[in-house]
């Protein structure tokens, strides 16, 4: 499975049939701040697989899943960033990176996602690349398109600043065919400071 893993944190055959055409060669954010990474660390069930997720030191989230293939256990891995939305804080924006791609060719596949109460973490691929020219066009970002044999695509240079230019979730992402994340276990809850503890 060459592009396992052509979407973000989910392996999944719902990602391998619709890759985000929008990539970018920097993430939406170096550092996915603290509260965020605790709504993303833990084991996630997506379809018959389960995918785990953890924090590097870097703070660069990092996730792995084992499935069987050509009988044998294969792991697929990569690492991705997450961005709240200045609007709403349970959405975002998310940059994944895939670790079996060509180390010299590697950029961030641009998505969004939604926090859900209920235990689940909704990711958003990018509509039509159409709905980005237009950013390229008026010379609002730099990037190009590029068309080759498997479709079309569009490279923006600067993760953060598409980011910002697409807070409208509804006109960017297709936001009716998300992919699920539904948390297998609990939530962790932070270890209590020791300035929380009740006087003795």
């Amino acid at each position: 499975m060459k592009n396992l893993l052509c979407a973000l944190l989910p392996i999944s055959a719902a990602i391998l049939s619709s890759c985000s055409p929008v990539r970018t060669q920097t993430p939406v954010t170096n550092e996915t701040e603290i509260s965020l990474r605790e709504e993303f660390v833990g084991s996630w069930k997506l379809d018959e697989g389960i995918v785990h997720v953890a924090f590097d030191e870097d703070g660069f989230g990092r996730f792995a899943s084992t499935y069987w293939e050509d009988n044998e256990f294969e792991t697929a891995h990569g690492k991705f960033n997450a961005l709240r939305s200045e609007k709403d804080k349970e959405m975002g924006f998310i940059s994944i990176q895939v670790e079996e791609d060509d180390p010299e060719n590697r950029t961030y596949q641009f998505c969004a996602f939604k926090l859900v109460e209920s235990g689940e973490i909704l990711i958003w691929q990018t509509n039509s690349i159409r709905d980005y020219e237009p950013f390229l066009s008026d010379n609002k970002m730099v990037g190009e398109i590029e068309r080759n044999k498997f479709g079309d695509s569009i490279l923006f240079m600067d993760g953060a600043e598409l980011a910002t230019k697409t807070e409208k979730f509804g006109k960017y992402f297709d936001l009716e065919d998300p992919i699920v994340l539904t948390r297998v276990l609990p939530k962790k809850e932070p270890e209590p400071k020791e300035d929380d503890d009740v006087e003795k």
